[in-house]
C-alpha cells in the first residue's frame, strides 16, 4: 500500500453522520442568508463541540459557506421534501419574473390607443368625466393589490425563518448552559 499518494478528503466531506443535522443547519442559514458568514461560523463551531467533534478553520468554513451562497453545494442529506423545496423557491423566483413579464405585457396591451388628432380627445361619444383614468384605475389596483399580498407572504416567510433561526440560536445557548450547569 503506498500512503504517500493518499489524498486527505475536505473537512466537510468526512464529517460522520452524526454532524449531518449541525451541517444541514449552517447549509440552510448561508442559502437562505438570514445571519452573517461569522455567526454560522460559530454556530457550527458550538454544535461541533457540543457533540465532540473537531471544528473547521474560518477558512475552510468560509469557502464552503461561499459554495453554498452560489448553489454550488446542495444540501447535505437532502430529502426529497429539500428537494422539493428548492424546486418550489426557484419556480418562485421564475413566478415573480413572469408575473413581471405579464404584467409589463397586460399594461402594454390595455395602454390607452393614441388619439386621432383630427377629432377632439374629449367629445359627446367620450365625455372628460369617464377618461381612461377609470378602466386603467381598477386594473392598477387589481395588479397593486396583487403585488402587495405576494409582498407581504414573503414578508412573512422572511420573518419567520429569521424568527426560527434566533429561537434555535437561543435554545442552543440555553441547552449549553444547562449543561455546563448540570
Amino acid at each position: 500500500m503506498n500512503i504517500t499518494n493518499v489524498k486527505e478528503l475536505p473537512y466537510f466531506d468526512r464529517l460522520p453522520r452524526f454532524a449531518m443535522p449541525a451541517l444541514q443547519a449552517a447549509w440552510d442559514r448561508a442559502h437562505h442568508q438570514t445571519v452573517s458568514d461569522h455567526a454560522i461560523y460559530i454556530g457550527f463551531c458550538k454544535d461541533m463541540e457540543f457533540i465532540g467533534y473537531e471544528k473547521p478553520t474560518k477558512p475552510v468554513m468560509n469557502e464552503w459557506i461561499g459554495k453554498v451562497e452560489q448553489g454550488l453545494i446542495p444540501r447535505p442529506l437532502a430529502t426529497e421534501d429539500d428537494k422539493r423545496q428548492e424546486v418550489l423557491e426557484a419556480a418562485q423566483v421564475q413566478d415573480i419574473n413572469g408575473l413581471e413579464e405579464a404584467l409589463s405585457a397586460s399594461i402594454a396591451d390595455e395602454a390607452p390607443k393614441q388619439p386621432d388628432l383630427t377629432q377632439p380627445f374629449f367629445s359627446p361619444a367620450f365625455p372628460a368625466d369617464i377618461a381612461p383614468v377609470e378602466p386603467m384605475a381598477k386594473d392598477l389596483r387589481a395588479i397593486s393589490t396583487k403585488m402587495l399580498d405576494e409582498l407581504v407572504a414573503e414578508f412573512e416567510a422572511n420573518a419567520r425563518r429569521h424568527a426560527t433561526s434566533l429561537i434555535v440560536g437561543l435554545l442552543r445557548d440555553l441547552a449549553s448552559e444547562m449543561e455546563r450547569a448540570a
